[in-house]
C-alpha cells in the first residue's frame, strides 16, 4: 500500500537524488530516513481511507427510525427483592427512537436523537385476595450530538460527544389488603454529558453487509420529586412528598448487522444493553418488603432504518 507512494518518486532516496546530495551529509540523510519512515505509518493509516470503501458524500441529511422491545427484571430487584409478592415475571415493554443530523465536510457531522421507551404494568400477587402490587416505569430522552468520522479500509470508526437532557418516571402500588394501598412514584428531570464511539466493518467489499457497534455513557444531573400516597377504602390522601437532587447514570452497548437495503439506506437488526445508575427513586424502592436495587439493567433487540439524501 504505500510502496506505490513511494514509487511516485516520495521515497527518501529519489529526494535525496533529485538534490544530489553528497556522501558526506550522511548524518542529514540518516535523519531524512527517520522522519520518511515515521511518516510512511502515516501513509498506511492515511491511505487505508483512500483504497478501502467509496467514500460518503461529504455533506447531506441523515434520518433514522428505530423501534425495540425491553427486558428487564426492576420488578423483582427494586420493587420486590424478598419476593414476597411472587415472582412477578419479566418486565416487558417497548421503545422508538427518530433521529436527524447532517454529515458536514472535513468528517464532521451532527445529530438530534428523541427516544420514548415504557415498561408495561406488571401485576403480581402472593394468593387471591392477599396483598397484591402493580409496577411501572418509563423514560424519555433527547440528545444532541456533535461527531467526527474516519473512514477506514473496511469500514469506519466515530467518535461523538454532547448532551442529553432526559425524563424518567416510576410508580410502585402496593395494596395491602382490598381497602389500604400505598403508591410510591417518583420522577425525575436532569441533564448532562454524552460520550460514545461507533463504528462498522463491512463484510463484503461491496459494502451491502457490516457488522455495526457502539458503546456510550451519559451522566444528568437534576431533581427527583417522590410521592408516597396511601388510599383507605378508596380516598387518597398525600402521606410524603420529597424532592431532592440526584444524578443518573447510563451506559449503553450494541453490536448488530447492517444491511445495505439500496444506494442511500440501511436497515440494521442490532442488540444492545443498556444500564442505568441510579434510575429509581430511593424513597420508591423502600418498600414494605424491603429496600431493592435502584439500578436498571434492560435487554433490547431492535431493528433501525437509516437513509441519507
Amino acid at each position: 500500500m504505500c510502496s506505490s507512494d513511494l514509487d511516485r518518486g516520495n521515497s527518501p532516496g529519489k529526494l535525496n537524488k533529485s538534490n544530489k546530495v553528497s556522501m558526506e551529509m550522511g548524518r542529514s540523510r540518516f535523519a531524512t530516513v527517520g522522519l520518511a519512515a515515521a511518516a510512511l505509518c502515516l501513509v498506511q493509516a492515511g491511505g487505508a481511507w483512500a483504497q478501502g470503501h467509496q467514500e460518503p458524500a461529504s455533506e447531506g441529511w441523515i434520518l433514522g427510525v428505530e423501534g425495540g422491545l425491553m427486558f428487564s427484571d426492576f420488578t423483582r430487584r427494586s420493587f420486590d427483592p424478598h419476593r414476597l409478592l411472587g415472582e412477578g415475571g419479566v418486565d416487558f415493554g417497548g421503545m422508538g427512537a427518530l433521529s436527524i443530523g447532517r454529515r458536514m465536510q472535513n468528517g464532521l457531522d451532527w445529530k438530534l436523537t428523541g427516544a420514548y421507551g415504557r415498561f408495561m404494568e406488571n401485576h403480581r400477587d402472593v394468593v387471591a385476595g392477599g396483598p397484591a402490587g402493580t409496577s411501572y416505569a418509563a423514560a424519555a430522552t433527547m440528545d444532541f450530538e456533535i461527531g467526527h468520522e474516519w473512514h477506514l479500509n473496511d469500514g469506519h470508526l466515530r467518535l461523538f460527544g454532547g448532551v442529553r437532557a432526559m425524563r424518567s418516571e416510576e410508580k410502585n402500588r402496593y395494596m395491602e389488603t382490598p381497602a389500604v394501598a400505598y403508591d410510591l412514584s417518583g420522577t425525575f428531570h436532569g441533564a448532562g454529558p454524552l460520550v460514545g464511539i461507533e463504528g462498522a466493518w463491512h463484510l463484503d467489499k461491496a459494502g451491502t453487509f457490516a457488522v455495526v457497534g457502539g458503546f456510550s455513557g451519559s451522566a444528568s444531573f437534576g431533581q427527583r420529586n417522590d410521592t408516597l400516597r396511601e388510599e383507605t377504602v378508596g380516598l387518597p390522601f398525600v402521606r410524603e412528598a420529597r424532592s431532592t437532587f440526584d444524578t443518573v447514570g447510563r451506559v449503553a452497548g450494541s453490536v448488530g448487522l447492517a444491511v445495505e437495503i439500496s444506494h442511500s439506506s440501511s436497515l440494521t437488526f442490532g442488540y444492545r444493553v443498556e444500564y442505568e445508575i441510579n434510575s429509581f427513586s430511593k424513597e420508591t424502592t423502600e418498600t414494605p418488603w424491603g429496600e431493592g436495587s435502584r439500578n436498571l439493567l434492560t435487554h433490547i433487540p431492535f431493528l433501525k432504518l437509516e437513509t441519507h439524501f
